[in-house]
């Protein structure tokens, strides 16, 4: 008899808080495993919205990096539960063809494009003048585009937000931007709102209690709030 998917033999326990959503299923059989294909198959079937909540806190909560992939496909589950969609609702890593081969199977040959082809003869002058001998670009060279770029490190606690990322809370009044932290700062995550320059440190824990469903990160650049000093922007701060 064949089973649809195979679990680590060993799979963490979530909360009861998150049982209690989920029915007693346990997300994390499937958001354990190593490649989220079986986790999109299981959401693009659901329609409980507190069962894609648990899921969702299961996600957030387990050790690592909150995955993207499956926090958009939860987000999208719940909007189209909410526009009574017709379920599955299949998600991007998710679609699987019987006509296109996918780019992540086996049998996946990307092309290789044609490099140009460069010569080193000598071109003869047809001036009069020196004959010339045209070298190749160096793509390493990069002498005359000195960059003086820097990158900002994270606070080893942030989670679901990257360099030059906010959450932005328009529910709340006014709207609270959230950014996150460098490691200088005593906590992972940065609040100001809109309406006062003051900036609170929040720890991970406090984010996860302002949030109401899944909000995607907003870059820096499309807001017109200034970061706090110890966000991490890659130069954007105050």
């Amino acid at each position: 008899m064949s089973v649809p998917y195979a679990a680590s033999a060993t799979v963490d326990r979530p909360d009861d808080d998150i049982l209690e959503l989920t029915g007693g299923e346990n997300p994390l059989t499937f958001l354990s495993m190593a490649e989220p294909d079986t986790a999109l198959g299981v959401i693009s079937w659901m329609d409980d919205p507190d069962r894609i909540d648990g899921w969702r806190r299961a996600e957030i909560e387990s050790d690592g990096e909150p995955r993207k992939t499956i926090l958009k496909a939860l987000a999208k589950q719940e909007r189209a539960l909410e526009a009574d969609a017709t379920l599955p609702v299949y998600h991007d890593r998710h679609r699987r063809s019987t006509t296109i081969v996918d780019a992540e199977s086996d049998d996946f040959e990307p092309e290789t494009p044609e490099t140009p082809t460069t010569t080193t003869d000598p071109v003869a002058a047809t001036d009069g003048g020196q004959t010339v001998t045209e070298e190749p670009d160096d793509p390493d060279d990069d002498s005359d585009e000195a960059t003086d770029e820097t990158t900002d490190d994270l606070h080893p606690d942030v989670k679901g937000l990257a360099v030059g990322e906010v959450l932005v809370l328009e529910r709340a009044s006014p709207t609270e931007y959230i950014f996150p932290a460098t490691p200088a700062c005593d906590g992972p995550f940065l609040l100001r709102t809109a309406d006062d320059e003051t900036v609170e440190t929040l720890t991970f824990e406090s984010v996860l209690a302002r949030l109401e469903g899944s909000p995607d990160p907003t870059p820096l650049a499309e807001i017109d709030v200034q970061a706090p000093a110890e966000a991490a922007t890659n130069g954007g701060a105050e």
